[in-house]
């Protein structure tokens, strides 16, 4: 393989790997409008091959790649996301139960979700859990975790609520 090869390839990759990490983020909408920023760039890429003619075909094939490996990654990275979202409403009071367990045998809840034993639901790839855990003082704590357009929150006292 030569080594224009190689930066093509690590271009695509690397493009791919930002592409899904940036779809992961689903508490922003900026996420989706970069999704079509990079439709845009498929766009760009392809005038750019068809302007470059025979010469400089690698150049214009390697922006068509880029920009692909940018678009599948992004939509990648959001239907991750949509699925660690989905889960967090189907499985955030397991990890209310797991908090008041911590609880029973510690007497205060932890520092951190990662002190709970076992993996934590919601898991993401690149960007961890969805679930936003912030402890408030030894006996109380807030638990959350959202998408662009609801928030789902809840404390030691209160089951997961929506709002907007």
């Amino acid at each position: 393989m030569s080594g224009r090869s190689l930066v093509y390839l690590a271009l695509g990759l690397g493009g791919a790997l930002f592409g899904w990490w940036l779809g992961e983020d689903v508490a922003s909408p900026v996420a989706k409008l970069f999704r079509l920023a990079f439709l845009l760039a498929l766009l760009v890429g392809l005038g750019v091959y068809l302007a470059l003619g025979r010469d400089n075909k690698p150049a214009g094939v390697a922006c068509v790649g880029v920009a692909i490996a940018l678009a599948l990654g992004s939509w990648g990275g959001g239907q991750a996301a949509t699925r660690a979202f989905n889960e967090c409403v189907e499985a955030g009071e397991s990890v209310r139960q797991r908090l008041a367990e911590y609880k029973a045998s510690h007497g205060t809840f932890p520092q951190e979700l990662a002190d709970l034993p076992g993996v934590l639901p919601c898991r993401r790839p690149f960007r961890g859990t969805l679930l936003e855990y912030t402890p408030q003082g030894g006996d109380a704590y807030k638990l959350q975790f959202r998408d662009w357009l609801v928030t789902h929150q809840a404390t030691d006292r209160d089951e997961f609520l929506a709002v907007k």
